[in-house]
């Protein structure tokens, strides 16, 4: 791994360590970024939920096809986010593609 993706990592740790109630990632590595999220989350004892638009809220690691555990109700951006903010358990989410709808 460079020292660039190293850095950033160790920065993304910081802000999620740091309580940051959002934070931006522009990437063309969208897997590599989910691990890093969800190793984190793990070391912290936070599930990861996954946003898209087909899908909605999905816990992290669900197979693409499989609509188990989707939410449906949750494809509106506005609608998700809604949800997120009423969620109790510690989380973190993370949502693809979502400047499509700004």
């Amino acid at each position: 791994m460079d020292t660039n993706a190293q850095t950033s990592i160790d920065q993304l740790d910081v802000l999620i360590r740091a309580r940051y109630p959002l934070i931006y990632v522009v990437t063309w590595e969208e897997q590599r970024v989910e691990e890093v999220v969800t190793r984190f989350a793990r070391a912290r004892e936070k599930k990861v939920f996954v946003w898209t638009a087909s899908r909605g809220i999905y816990p992290y690691g669900t197979p693409e096809q499989s609509k188990k555990g989707s939410d449906e109700a949750t494809q509106d951006p506005l609608v998700a986010l809604d949800s997120v903010l009423r969620m109790v358990e510690p989380a973190i989410y993370v949502f693809k593609d979502l400047h499509r709808f700004t």
